[in-house]
């Protein structure tokens, strides 16, 4: 975690080829929605697909989604949302982002440990079921490619779309370990912020309920399994980029001030409000 640039790693499927670039210049997108947006319309004439994480994936509670954003066949953008481990596990791995260009000519996968990176020919069963079984037992995430795209062979984007323009792309899936760890720049702040989260579940739309939860999320609701769009969320939300239903508790500019500094970002009050402003332009040179 590096609160002066993003770490993204760039995935070049005609080559079989990946770098790991650093960005300054996405800062001020705060990550997730407006992150990807930004990287999409960069890379636009190479059809790209995105995977984002924000500054406070797998470090603050209900901050457990990763945000795809991307062109579909016809040019319009894609955008959805996906549980399961797969944002705190690309914290682990030190990646901000995890961008895919071009079309392989085999049917492949990405295999990530951190930033080292492997593609593998997936083109039978057998090698599929050996490939999910690769990485750091515990610290890992599995994406798989299908009419809904699963994370962790559970959790769903919810995307028709996705799965299709992914396997246009002749991507099949993708392992992603992680094994760094983090210091958090303001401890005893961190831990006031962190547990004054967890002491209001009233702030969740949502009930605490016993199903599989998402990474870095105590609920366990029962929306969990489920992909999210962008139309139940408020934009400051999508680019930290936390669950629908903590909304309310992502959306307060002054506390996400607050957590963000305790991590050590250097943020201030204008660049939260504007973000909006920002995400709407982005969008606006989409259509």
């Amino acid at each position: 975690m590096n609160a002066n640039y993003k770490t993204v790693l760039y995935a070049n499927l005609d080559k079989a080829e990946c770098s790991v670039k650093i960005h300054t210049d996405l800062n001020h997108y705060i990550g997730g929605m407006a992150q990807g947006m930004a990287i999409t319309l960069n890379g636009a004439r190479n059809f790209p697909i995105t995977f984002n994480i924000g500054p406070l994936s797998g470090i603050f509670p209900f901050a457990s989604k990763t945000a795809v954003v991307y062109l579909k066949e016809d040019g319009a953008l894609g955008e959805s949302y996906g549980g399961g481990r797969l944002a705190l596990v690309m914290k682990m791995a030190g990646l901000d982002a995890l961008v895919f260009t071009g079309k392989s000519q085999v049917p492949l996968g990405l295999l990530l440990k951190n930033t080292e990176s492997s593609f593998v020919v997936l083109d039978k069963k057998s090698k599929l079921e050996k490939f999910k079984k690769e990485g750091f037992s515990g610290k890992r995430s599995l994406v798989e490619f299908s009419k809904n795209t699963l994370i962790d062979s559970y959790f769903s984007f919810g995307d028709e779309d996705l799965g299709k323009t992914a396997r246009g792309k002749n991507l099949v899936a993708i392992m992603i370990s992680g094994t760094k760890s983090y210091k958090i720049a303001n401890p005893q702040y961190f831990e006031r912020l962190y547990f004054g989260i967890l002491s209001k579940p009233k702030e969740l739309a949502v009930s605490f309920m016993g199903f599989k939860s998402c990474g870095g999320c105590p609920a366990g609701c029962r929306f969990s399994k489920a992909g999210e769009d962008s139309k139940n969320s408020a934009v400051l939300p999508r680019c930290l980029v936390s669950c629908q239903y903590a909304a309310h508790i992502y959306k307060d500019v002054p506390r996400v001030f607050s957590i963000l500094e305790s991590l050590g970002y250097h943020y201030n009050h204008d660049d939260l409000e504007q973000i909006a402003g920002q995400v709407g332009k982005l969008r606006a040179r989409f259509k």
